[in-house]
């Protein structure tokens, strides 16, 4: 090989080597609205100018400039050298631009239950009190991040212990009533973050209580129990009988129907949603008590009677002080006749012996309504015929 091809061979090799080293240093992956610097290495000379579209530059000249991104999506910088010297005329370096956070937490809907913080606490501020989402003390709530697709979120709840955490989903158990507050930050592929925090006031629960008028432990089939639902703060309630709903009133009247045992749920439900239970176990007799007819509401004042339908050789009447006997209900009578002098409920109870079938022998008990007349009719007593 001669000089002369050596050296040419060899300027060849020299200049590839430049066209390769020559770049463009700068962060690839950005934040939108956020703005970096962009440095080209391994160059010399210039005149060196900037192009780069959905971004502004501070100056579009000099080895360095700085660029604040504006759209999301993939740019490119391109940079041209305008010295005679330069081997590589144009540089060019692809950006991918994420767009800008906006992370949000997804609470369970509550509906009608603005609660506000305690910092107010009736004194005037120059800035309006902060407004708290709610919970219920001792119960689960699950909350959802509201955020980009494949981001990394991380929780951090105080006033509550994580239950289950799958990244977008946690399940969290509040404790005591108070505040507390629930965290969530963002990251997204591109190294973006964001967070947000909110307030939480974890409300008291409602108190649930079952009570009756008279112990229904051992209850005959066919025995009518009543139950009577007592929760402070509850304005719902619900009725379960081994897990099936049964009434959504206040009170209810129950029959047993056979000699299963049956377990009573009340749930007491607050204006906010927050529950308490109450249970009530019952565990019947096998066999059917006696059954007392003629059952129904009645007026103030009124007499009724009522009848045992059971053959029995002995009855054992009694009435509560909301009514007087007036005949029958010795232990020979298989009815008693009864005035009623005050409202709203009485009872009556029943319980037999030596029957010609086999009946449970505890007390059955019924309740009457009994109701005030209101309605007055007006108008002369005498009318011309027509």
């Amino acid at each position: 090989m001669s000089i002369k091809s050596f050296l040419c061979f060899f300027s060849l090799l020299f200049f590839t080597s430049v066209i390769y080293t020559q770049s463009i240093s700068g962060n690839e992956n950005v934040c939108q609205y956020n703005c970096e610097n962009y440095t080209l290495e391994n160059v010399s000379g210039g005149l060196f100018v900037w192009n780069v579209e959905n971004a502004k530059l501070d100056v579009n000249t000099g080895k360095t400039v700085n660029i604040c991104w504006r759209k999301p999506g993939t740019h490119t910088i391109q940079v041209i050298d305008l010295s005679n010297t330069s081997n590589t005329p144009i540089l060019r370096l692809e950006v991918t631009v994420y767009a800008d956070l906006f992370t949000d937490i997804t609470f369970p809907v509550i509906e009608s239950c603005p609660r506000m913080d305690s910092l107010s606490n009736g004194i005037d501020q120059e800035f309006p009190p902060l407004e708290c989402a709610v919970a219920c003390e001792n119960s689960e709530s699950v909350y959802l991040a509201d955020g980009q697709e494949n981001s990394v979120f991380e929780w951090q709840i105080s006033g509550a212990t994580p239950q289950e955490d799958e990244g977008n989903v946690i399940t969290v158990l509040w404790g005591e009533a108070g505040f507390g507050t629930i965290q969530l930050t963002e990251t997204n592929i591109g190294g973006c973050q964001d967070s947000i925090e909110y307030c939480i006031e974890i409300l008291e629960q409602p108190t649930a209580d079952i009570t009756t008028n008279r112990s229904f432990s051992n209850p005959c089939i066919g025995q009518i129990i009543y139950l009577f639902g007592e929760g402070e703060d509850a304005v719902n309630y619900e009725w379960y009988v081994n897990d099936i709903f049964l009434s959504d009133e206040q009170n209810i009247e129950f029959e047993i129907p056979n000699g299963d045992g049956q377990e009573i749920a009340l749930i007491t439900i607050s204006e906010c949603m927050c529950r308490d239970t109450a249970f009530y176990s019952i565990t019947p007799m096998n066999d059917e008590g006696p059954v007392i007819s003629c059952v129904g509401t009645t007026c103030l004042g009124s007499e009724e009677t009522y009848y045992a339908e059971n053959i029995c050789g002995e009855y054992n009447w009694s009435v509560s002080s909301e009514g007087s006997i007036i005949e029958g209900g010795s232990m020979s009578d298989n009815y008693v006749t009864v005035i009623w002098n005050n409202g709203p409920i009485g009872e009556i109870t029943l319980s037999v012996n030596n029957c010609n079938d086999l009946i449970c022998n505890n007390t059955m008990s019924v309740q009457i309504p009994i109701i005030e007349p209101t309605l007055i009719i007006e108008g002369p007593d005498e009318t011309c015929k027509s």
